[in-house]
């Protein structure tokens, strides 16, 4: 093992430079030229090896002979051995304050040669030192940058973070399926052996960008005079509001129920603009975190990766290699950097996926806090089988799931079979709308437009989404697909205990109502009727039929759940 920090320098070119020292009219917007900074050079650099061998005997023997028994069988000995020779590195940058880069290697070779392949224990101190071919090799880039705002007026009060971090990954086929003798027979039905390959190996990639913002508006809205003023009176208020409930509580201790002197008049009032300030910084804080994933998987590779993951022009482009490059088939088939070999069916995969999650913090008016909260999550799967192959392979198999928060309020106190009703009535809308963008005038006794009736999901689950949501049929998004997030809420009221009768009996009362609902929509697939229809294959609409008569739809559909939820419908918390 190996480990060594640099001594790291920051240069700051302009941090002498006259118009951004402190004191200057111009100090404050450009702040961020000032505190700009570079360190060119490794801050930190590690390297290990492991040399892991062993070697193994094993002999079995016929116990019968010793036992009386007549004869004997000789067992001839086994004989194995694992000789293997690791590396890793990790090459650190720190470029500024806030940008961090990161780069980790491992490699993984495995001596299996000829001279490797005897029955010698010495061989376990044999050539100890010598690389053999490699069997895997991993690979992470991680970046981290944190945008200087709190350098640049008037965003100071914002944090927002960016992570990008890219995952590569080799492993080796076996050498049995390399190259190895197959039965195969010709257009004239006559069998024959040929030389088979499955390629070197497989390779991945993936990578995974992150955003991350947090809003901290109370630093914000001070920069308004107006607030400042306002601000002001409401902590003056508070603690007006504080010392009355103290002089309560002293009273009732004292079974006093009547304060003799008149009643209080607050010292601190608000005025309409106060009002107005109250609402507009209402909103108190927000914050949110996305996710994007990418990734690919590719088998069937004729190469074996290098020190950095490449080998020349021999292997996937260093784009591949670092997650920023992913549908490259179609390069490695040109330069001939896949087995071109039907017994080869694995799949070459492409996924994608984004998660998405915000929060905010509203309070109207002190003791009421609502608290939002909003969240996408999708995740996309893509399987094409036969692409090393010259021959047409139009279909590609596609998962996704989908799970987003909504709100369907319009309908949470509505019976359950008045819902029912309004789905069917909906369906006959939708199917009107889908026949009528296919030019199809033709209905059935039901009323329903030819190749889309009630047994269709391009009719049921738009027909569905629209009743449970309250919505209008024949202005409804069609599809399963929802892009955003409509926001759930908890809204919690503590100013009871502002109340003397309350304050007497109670040390915390607490009013809360939470709603959440959310859509869900899991194991969506790809239809293959409709991938390989004549219709979609010649770029045009789908003809073909299934055995209810409609048309076949693009996807074929697992679970469509609406959840909703009131968690409580109203909540009584009470601390004595």
């Amino acid at each position: 093992n190996y480990n060594y920090g640099f001594r790291g320098k920051s240069y700051e070119p302009f941090k002498k430079w006259r118009k951004v020292q402190p004191g200057e009219e111009s100090s404050k917007y450009l702040q961020f030229i000032r505190e700009f900074n570079i360190n060119p050079l490794p801050t930190r650099f590690s390297f290990r090896t492991e040399v892991a061998r062993t070697y193994s005997e094993r002999q079995y023997r016929d116990i019968s002979q010793y036992l009386g028994g007549s004869g004997s069988s000789l067992i001839r000995p086994t004989y194995s051995n694992n000789f293997l020779f690791n590396w890793q590195y990790n090459l650190g940058f720190d470029l500024t304050k806030s940008l961090r880069l990161d780069l980790t290697s491992s490699t993984m070779t495995l001596n299996d040669g000829a001279s490797f392949q005897q029955a010698d224990q010495k061989l376990i101190w044999q050539d100890i030192f010598t690389i053999g071919r490699p069997v895997q090799y991993d690979q992470q880039f991680q970046a981290n940058y944190k945008l200087p705002l709190k350098f640049l007026p008037y965003v100071s009060w914002m944090n927002v973070e960016l992570g990008f971090t890219s995952n590569y990954n080799w492993m080796a086929t076996p050498t049995a399926y390399r190259s190895f003798i197959t039965e195969a027979t010709d257009k004239e039905g006559n069998t024959y052996n040929r030389t088979a390959n499955l390629g070197k190996g497989t390779a991945q990639n993936s990578n995974s960008i992150n955003l991350i913002g947090d809003f901290d508006f109370t630093k914000f809205y001070p920069e308004f005079k107006g607030y400042k003023r306002f601000d002001s009176i409401l902590k003056g208020r508070r603690s007006e509001v504080d010392s009355l409930n103290q002089v309560y509580t002293e009273l009732f201790a004292k079974k006093r129920r009547r304060n003799k002197k008149s009643a209080y008049k607050f010292k601190n009032k608000f005025s309409a603009k106060d009002y107005g300030w109250m609402v507009l910084s209402s909103l108190k804080r927000g914050n949110f975190t996305y996710n994007q994933r990418n990734g690919a998987v590719i088998p069937g590779l004729l190469y074996e990766p290098g020190f950095f993951g490449v080998d020349g022009k021999n292997g996937p482009s260093l784009g591949f290699v670092y997650g920023t490059q992913f549908d490259i088939k179609n390069q490695l088939i040109q330069r001939g950097l896949i087995v071109n070999d039907e017994l080869m069916t694995d799949a070459y995969q492409i996924t994608k996926g984004s998660d998405f999650n915000a929060t905010a913090l509203i309070e109207p008016f002190p003791d009421l806090r609502i608290d939002l909260n909003a969240k996408r999550n999708k995740d996309r799967r893509i399987y094409h089988s036969g692409f090393n192959l010259n021959i047409p392979s139009p279909y590609k198999d596609e998962l996704s799931n989908l799970n987003i928060s909504t709100v369907n309020i319009k309908t949470a106190f509505k019976n359950g079979d008045a819902i029912f009703d309004q789905f069917i009535e909906n369906t006959k809308t939708i199917s009107g709308r889908l026949g009528n963008a296919r030019g199809v005038a033709k209905k059935d006794d039901l009323g329903y437009y030819e190749g889309f009736n009630d047994r269709s999901s391009d009719v049921l689950l738009p027909a569905f989404l629209a009743a449970v949501a309250g919505k209008d049929a024949s202005s409804a998004k069609l599809g399963y697909n929802r892009s955003i997030p409509v926001p759930n809420w908890r809204i919690a009221y503590t100013g009871l205990k502002s109340l003397p009768i309350v304050n007497k009996y109670f040390d915390n009362v607490e009013i809360s109502s939470a709603y959440n609902s959310t859509y869900t929509a899991a194991g969506i697939q790809s239809n293959p009727n409709y991938m390989l229809d004549a219709g979609i294959i010649n770029g045009g609409t789908v003809t073909g039929k299934d055995s209810n008569g409609n048309y076949y739809t693009k996807n074929l559909y697992g679970a469509i759940t609406m959840i909703e939820s009131f968690s409580p419908l109203i909540g009584f918390d009470l601390t004595f």
